[in-house]
């Protein structure tokens, strides 16, 4: 049954200046109702000292990284693929400069403007056209942390969905000025340090959680003695006739010496495998159509992480789509592969139940029972396993990197313990980072409680 909104016609000059139905729709008219009779609260406008929409800069493939709204979801400012703009444009936009403690929100998305993170104390980045910046005041009543979760709160994200309009270019659009007249709540002191103390934990945890990973990556790299390998680079080189053939490539590119004295350190393993003697299914996924409220998750290459899979923030389709296509089908413990694009070669490996498809830009390797995917995994993630994907990605206006090409590339299996260990390390890295995600849900349902609370009559 349609939902269906009904508005005098009287009412529309005090209520807005809108008449698109959206705006008036009963939940989002309910949750703008809830925080104009919040008995403690102030306009986000009169809390910050900046709100600001980015430039538009001129990009380039190398520089420093300038973030867009695919970058930002709830506990990430960095999934997927930054842009980059080159030191004269990070010059001319240097007022753009974001600072820790700043929160971005993407205000221009195909599917959901609102999306919103903190930035913390890193490299210098600034941010595009399509991102908005909240800098707070110098004691103002409500904490970084407190805003954050709010912005992310059932009321809040209904608010800011009923500000949100139509874009010129088919996505939606938050206007910087509707975004000034957004009611925040002020809540007691209390409970905002409880919110801090969330978003501390959280750090502490996702922290620890990529210190595991490293760890494990650091006991790979030391275990197959790479760094000890020095990696030729000469200006010219030869490949004969015979290697040519059999690779089926004849860009100079593919032939380079450092490929081959790599191949060759690994080759001193224990024991090493081909990624195609390993596998029993290895092909890329499909593109379903998305569905706002589908039940069926969807992996597409910006949702695969340096380290793990951004499962909170995947895209989702229809179960008809999980039915028909079961060649995209993802299961616990498929290693998944960034195949189109700057990323590419980046690999995660699934470690969920959830049902869900892998799309075209993703490619699926199923391997035997007796190997280890998290190992795989991450050494397919870690520096030997990036520089063949340079060897056998293909593609001149971007990078493509083909089953037929990750079939060949070369796995060093070493003793079982230590396979054993890398991969629990992996394992233990995600869990600690699901536990941390964890806290921001708490953090976030505290303050929908503390909103419903506060403005019952």
């Amino acid at each position: 049954m349609p939902i269906v909104s009904h508005v005098r016609s009287s009412e529309l000059r005090s209520l807005a200046t809108r008449l698109d139905p959206e705006y008036f729709l009963p939940a989002r008219i309910q949750a703008s109702g809830i925080l104009e009779s919040y008995p403690h609260k102030t306009l986000l406008g009169t809390m910050c000292s900046t709100i600001t929409q980015g430039p538009n800069p001129k990009f380039a493939e190398t520089g420093v990284a300038c973030l867009n709204g695919k970058n930002i979801y709830f506990g990430s400012a960095s999934t997927g693929e930054p842009n980059y703009v080159p030191p004269g444009e990070f010059a001319r936009f240097k007022n753009y400069v974001l600072q820790g403690g700043d929160i971005v929100i993407t205000l221009k998305h195909a599917t959901k403007i609102g999306r919103a993170w903190i930035i913390d104390h890193g490299p210098q980045k600034i941010f595009s056209r399509n991102v908005g910046l909240i800098r707070l005041r110098e004691g103002t009543p409500v904490s970084a942390a407190s805003l954050l979760f709010f912005l992310w709160s059932d009321v809040g994200q209904r608010v800011l969905d009923r500000f949100s309009t139509g874009g010129t270019t088919g996505q939606i659009t938050l206007a910087i000025s509707y975004l000034r007249r957004l009611w925040v709540p002020i809540f007691p002191e209390r409970r905002q340090r409880e919110l801090d103390s969330y978003l501390q934990r959280y750090s502490q945890l996702q922290n620890k959680g990529e210190l595991l990973y490293t760890s494990a990556e650091e006991t790979l790299l030391n275990s197959l003695g790479i760094r000890q390998v020095d990696l030729p680079h000469p200006l010219a080189y030869n490949a004969s006739l015979t290697q040519i053939s059999k690779a089926r490539r004849w860009d100079a590119e593919h032939f380079r010496p450092k490929y081959e004295v790599l191949l060759d350190a690994i080759r001193r393993a224990p024991s090493w495998r081909s990624l195609g003697q390993m596998a029993t299914f290895n092909f890329r996924g499909l593109q379903p159509q998305y569905v706002d409220d589908g039940t069926v998750a969807v992996v597409t290459s910006q949702h695969l992480g340096p380290h793990h899979l951004a499962y909170g923030h995947l895209e989702r389709t229809s179960e008809e789509a999980y039915t028909t296509a079961s060649r995209a089908r993802v299961r616990r413990g498929d290693v998944l592969v960034y195949t189109t694009g700057a990323y590419v070669g980046r690999t995660n490996v699934f470690l969920s139940d959830i049902k869900a498809l892998a799309s075209n830009h993703v490619n699926i390797i199923r391997l035997k029972p007796e190997y280890d995917p998290a190992y795989v995994a991450l050494f397919l993630n870690s520096f030997p396993g990036l520089l063949q994907t340079e060897k056998h990605a293909a593609g001149s206006a971007q990078a493509e990197l083909y089953p037929s090409g990750l079939a060949k590339f070369i796995i060093p299996l070493l003793q079982t313990e230590t396979m054993q260990q890398i991969g629990d390390r992996v394992r233990k890295s995600y869990q600690i980072m699901t536990e941390a995600k964890g806290l921001l849900e708490n953090a976030r349902r505290t303050v929908e409680e503390l909103v419903e609370k506060g403005a019952r009559p």
